[in-house]
């Protein structure tokens, strides 16, 4: 358990951010605000997301798709014939 005399100090030393920032000459520094997320990109940035994560679903029902009703092709010999041809084109 916290002494009372911590919670008091903590308190009182604030954040780092909070203080004003001082240059080499000691000058305070004045940073320029921080630019308002423009929306337009934001719904662009979040269908962009939702777009992602379907094609992976489409992705992912493919493959599963194909592998079941391919299962009788896909054997040992079909990937090791993959890999040789493979190797021999590179």
């Amino acid at each position: 358990m916290k002494q009372p005399d911590e919670n008091k100090r903590k308190k009182r030393r604030g954040k780092k951010t909070d203080l004003p920032q001082k240059d080499a000459a000691g000058e305070l520094v004045v940073s320029a605000p921080e630019p308002e997320p423009n929306r337009y990109y934001i719904d662009i940035a979040r269908k962009l997301k939702l777009t992602k994560l379907a094609l992976l679903l489409v992705l992912i029902v493919f493959l599963l798709g194909m592998i079941m009703i391919f299962r009788t092709d896909i054997t040992v010999e079909n990937f090791q014939y993959l890999v040789r041809i493979y190797s021999t084109s590179n």
